[in-house]
């Protein structure tokens, strides 16, 4: 195994206070046991508290100003914090219960995920986030039913309002700690509960950078799939159909060509006229089926598509988002433009039948611009959350830092 795929723990130290040198509080392999506490103000005091810390609606980081006299405690009862804090017990009782009512195969994908193991071992915010899905989907209504019920009635609440109805759940990890590696497991793990045939997938990404690193799930022989799917589950892998897609393409094309190529303004101009302000050209413009049939040729004749976006804080409805006052800038305008064009991607899916579940993955799954009813910026149909303090304190991360303005 190449040496750069390996972890390589940094050293712990637990007698003295959060420092550059001692933030890391244990192994990022195992459930959180303790976590450092904070001040009045959001700093890390010298003393640390058992157990995990709570999601909350609020980072509980200081302001790199020095100015912490608006900084208020977190609030872990607000939704979807509540929900996620609620399901945190939830399924853990069930993996100590060794994840009674998962399918068997289902359940041999989690005993090897939590295998102590050298190379590629999941991490543990991998191994939460796609239990807490399997839960959801699969095992809940046998291990809890009243609480599965209740907490599927809110995240399908949730989803009425702000998704039009399309089913969402959304899944927060810091940034690296391996949003790629819970991508595949969460397609294993969704290939397993469709036995039969291809299984169709979607990653969508906000640009050409990540695009690229999410090639790797296209190809079956890659190490990644190597690490995720144990003996007996390559089959699996190799009934996965997927297309990976900058969420930019979902654009309908111009369909007047002119001599097998599309034609230039100056060639419209000449055709229609530029008097009559082109009127005439919606008809060379493709539909979301002639669209959707060539952006996703891989998966002709096949059932539903699940998505998976990567990034997913650029994908929402703008209903009930706050807005500047004033005219919007540059940079508001843009983000509702991605929002938009992104969510409508998931619309046009829909409308055409081709939309199944969607899973979002993110270090910030929440509005760029907040809707004003909402206590928390988080989006409300959230799940599990591994925010960048449980990274930090894992020792995934590096804690971060922030400019002084003094520029010193």
């Amino acid at each position: 195994m190449p040496e750069s795929l390996r972890y390589h723990p940094p050293t712990v130290s637990h007698n003295q206070g959060a420092s550059e040198s001692n933030w890391v509080l244990h192994t990022p392999y195992a459930v959180p046991d303790r976590h450092w506490e904070l001040d009045e103000h959001g700093r890390a005091k010298t003393s640390t508290a058992p157990g995990r810390r709570p999601s909350s609606t609020q980072l509980p980081v200081p302001n790199p100003r020095g100015d912490d006299s608006d900084w208020t405690p977190p609030d872990p009862g607000v939704e979807p914090h509540r929900t996620i804090n609620a399901l945190r017990g939830h399924v853990g009782d069930w993996r100590e219960a060794n994840w009674k009512g998962a399918a068997p195969r289902v359940r041999l994908l989690l005993e090897d995920w939590a295998e102590e193991r050298a190379e590629m071992r999941p991490f543990w915010c991998q191994r939460e986030a796609v239990e807490t899905l399997i839960w959801l989907f699969d095992a809940g209504p046998a291990h809890a039913p009243c609480i599965h019920a209740s907490i599927v009635a809110r995240l399908r609440q949730a989803n009425a309002h702000w998704n039009d109805g399309i089913s969402r759940v959304a899944t927060k990890m810091a940034t690296g700690t391996g949003k790629t590696h819970l991508m595949a497991m969460i397609a294993l793990w969704w290939a397993v509960r469709h036995p039969d045939g291809p299984v169709d997938l979607l990653a969508l990404a906000p640009g050409l950078t990540i695009r690229e690193r999410l090639q790797v799930l296209q190809d079956p022989k890659d190490e990644l799939w190597r690490s995720v799917a144990p003996p007996g589950f390559q089959g699996d892998v190799k009934r996965m159909r997927w297309t990976i897609l900058n969420f930019q393409a979902f654009q309908r094309k111009s369909t007047l060509h002119v001599d097998g190529r599309a034609a230039t303004g100056k060639e419209k101009d000449l055709l229609y006229g530029p008097r009559r302000g082109r009127k005439d050209l919606h008809a060379w413009i493709e539909s979301e089926r002639e669209m959707l049939d060539r952006l996703l040729k891989a998966h002709r004749g096949g059932g539903p598509i699940a998505v998976l976006n990567d990034e997913a804080h650029h994908c929402y409805t703008l209903r009930d988002v706050r807005l500047t006052k004033g005219t919007a800038d540059a940079e508001e305008k843009e983000d509702r433009k991605r929002a938009e064009l992104w969510f409508g991607a998931l619309r046009a899916l829909r409308a055409n039948g081709r939309l199944g579940q969607v899973f979002d993955l993110s270090a910030t799954p929440m509005w760029l611009r907040r809707p004003a009813k909402l206590q928390a910026e988080t989006f409300p149909w959230t799940v599990s959350d591994f925010s960048l303090l449980d990274a930090v304190e894992s020792g995934l991360v590096k804690v971060p830092r922030c400019r002084s303005t003094t520029g010193r």
